[in-house]
């Protein structure tokens, strides 16, 4: 693609071939020459590390939530836009099951269900969520799912950005 979007510029006299010679060659070398440089400032570049917190600190942190909380956050979480389509019966199956498992008789949730009822509570508090990496949006496996795709429309759909609060979404971001 860079070959025939540069042969483009030659041929409507926007660059020269000599200066895309020029430019490619320093396209390749000038990340290797910066690289080669940080190796020697390696120890210059490194942040200190944080101190450890004091003992017993993580359990004055107060994280627990409610079961009405979770019970409203669950019940907001049910909501999809009006024509949305799952892709697969399978994945809408799955999505849905997640919402049915606080209203069992012994309430019960996997692992996927806890992490998607625990940034929406997050959000709801009013907190940004930021994910990188890879399988951020479906997650390993594809257990996260924190965006749905419309089969239709191929808009994207991220719910818990709007759990409690649908007139004023929050930030939730995913980037790989």
């Amino acid at each position: 693609m860079r070959q025939l979007w540069s042969n483009r510029l030659i041929e409507r006299g926007v660059v020269t071939a000599a200066r895309r010679a020029g430019h490619d060659g320093q396209v390749r070398q000038n990340p290797s020459d910066v690289n080669d440089s940080l190796d020697a400032r390696v120890e210059d570049l490194l942040e200190p590390p944080l101190p450890p917190p004091p003992p017993g600190e993580a359990k004055r942190v107060k994280t627990a939530v409610t079961a009405q909380r979770l019970q409203d956050i669950n019940s907001s979480l049910r909501v999809f836009p009006e024509g949305f389509s799952f892709f697969s019966s399978r994945l809408e199956n799955t999505i849905r099951a997640r919402r049915d498992a606080l209203d069992a008789a012994k309430p019960s949730i996997d692992w996927s269900t806890a992490e998607e009822l625990a940034f929406a509570t997050i959000l709801a508090d009013g907190i940004a969520i930021r994910l990188t990496g890879q399988d951020t949006e479906r997650g390993t496996f594809s257990q996260r799912h924190a965006v749905l795709h419309d089969a239709k429309t191929a808009k994207h759909l991220l719910r818990s950005r709007r759990c409690l609060r649908p007139k004023r979404p929050l930030k939730f971001t995913t980037a790989h």
